[in-house]
């Protein structure tokens, strides 16, 4: 289980075009940062997170320091989104847990990207868990590049 509360969906309903009245890779950002902080702000369990310039921060409610740190970018007609597992939020790229790619036409590619994220974020999160499961003796994680 995730549980990551986001503050400052500030972007969260505005349209592309009614950020500043054009069409560019950094309103696309803005607006894919801030879907991305709504999401996991409604997630179950939730998230708290703050919107950066260049991304989001999470914190994990359940846990007592860990941290994801969402950095997005937008290349060649896709949202590529770099995350990264922390203990503190000062040290945001301490641990890259993997990467998601979503080209920006595909069909339902917001939805694609935020589902993508989470199953990477509660992936990690399984793997670090404070109570692991007694059943196995070893757990491994594959970082996705």
């Amino acid at each position: 289980m995730t549980g990551c509360i986001a503050l400052y969906p500030e972007h969260v309903g505005r349209s592309l075009m009614s950020l500043n009245g054009h069409d560019s890779a950094d309103d696309r950002i803005v607006e894919v940062i801030g879907h991305q902080l709504e999401h996991f702000r409604n997630i179950q369990p939730p998230c708290r997170g703050m919107e950066l310039p260049d991304g989001v921060i999470l914190r994990h409610t359940f846990s007592r320091s860990l941290y994801f740190y969402l950095r997005t970018v937008v290349e060649d007609g896709k949202v590529k989104t770099q995350v990264f597992a922390t203990d503190s939020p000062y040290d945001r790229q301490k641990s890259s847990i993997g990467s998601v790619v979503t080209a920006m036409f595909e069909h339902h590619s917001d939805q694609a990207h935020l589902e993508k994220l989470e199953s990477l974020i509660r992936q990690w999160v399984e793997f670090v868990q404070e109570q692991p499961d007694s059943e196995r003796d070893f757990q491994s994680f594959q970082v996705k590049p």
